[in-house]
């Protein structure tokens, strides 16, 4: 697969909402705050992002499905949140199946990348647009922070 040569692309990103059942409570506050830093850590590597939350119930799809129908708006690929790729719920593995047939129907030339948590969403979308500016994303990133998914 070819990588891109754009410095500049438009890229959605979808995945569970911060606060919902499926995102451990002890994460809840964490995935927020890394949504709210994302805009500054895209914007500030030439990335331009649109943040579709979606979800197994309540049409859980329909915002994606409108989004990718919207020929107006350019996507030249789409990011998969952890949330929604890492989750052990056979709905939400159903979800993930066709956030990625849907994309490929939809808009077939969008690269599929996949995040481990909202700050690697930037070096997701650098992994297939290497000409964006990640170092000026990652000067603006605290540093990682372990999970304790034990913790209370």
């Amino acid at each position: 697969m070819e990588k891109s040569t754009k410095s500049n692309p438009a890229i959605t990103l979808v995945g569970l909402p911060w606060n919902h059942p499926q995102v451990p409570a002890q994460l809840r506050e964490q995935v927020r705050a890394g949504l709210d830093a994302l805009n500054e850590w895209m914007s500030a590597a030439g990335v331009r992002h649109t943040f579709v939350p979606i979800q197994p119930e309540h049409g859980g799809l329909d915002d994606l499905i409108k989004h990718l129908d919207d020929k107006d708006k350019e996507l030249d690929g789409l990011v998969v949140g952890f949330g929604v790729r890492g989750n052990n719920d056979p709905s939400v593995t159903a979800l993930l199946e066709n956030v990625i047939n849907l994309t490929h129907e939809k808009r077939p030339n969008a690269k599929v990348m996949f995040n481990t948590s909202p700050p690697s969403s930037v070096n997701a979308v650098a992994r297939w647009f290497p000409l964006i500016n990640l170092q000026a994303a990652l000067a603006l990133m605290p540093p990682p922070q372990p999970i304790n998914l034990n913790q209370k």
